[in-house]
């Protein structure tokens, strides 16, 4: 349940914590800024870094959870590039393709 970049996925890429909180649908969330791109964590239990904090492909940023507007325990994953929401099976595609994985 730890919440990492997982190299199967393609997520690494460094970072840095652009926020950290809690409302009422998200439950508490950590995003994460890689320049144009943000990707928000969700529903988590436990939050293990803090805003300003640089990520890398080995730092934990939390645990899941089912916080929020949740009816079980998961992960919940918002991708926005330059603030849009995307797909983040296109974010992930984009990042094998440049082979930053």
């Amino acid at each position: 349940n730890i919440i990492r970049y997982i190299r199967g996925l393609g997520l690494i890429m460094p970072g840095i914590v652009h926020k950290v909180g809690y409302d009422k649908r998200s439950g508490i969330f950590v995003t994460l800024r890689h320049g144009d791109i943000t990707i928000s964590y969700c529903h988590l239990s436990k939050v293990a870094v803090r805003k300003g904090d640089v990520v890398s492909a080995e730092t934990i940023v939390g645990i899941t959870g089912n916080t929020g507007r949740s009816t079980g325990e998961h992960l919940h994953i918002t991708c926005k590039l330059k603030g849009r929401c995307v797909n983040p099976m296109v974010v992930i595609e984009q990042i094998r393709r440049l082979g930053i994985s």
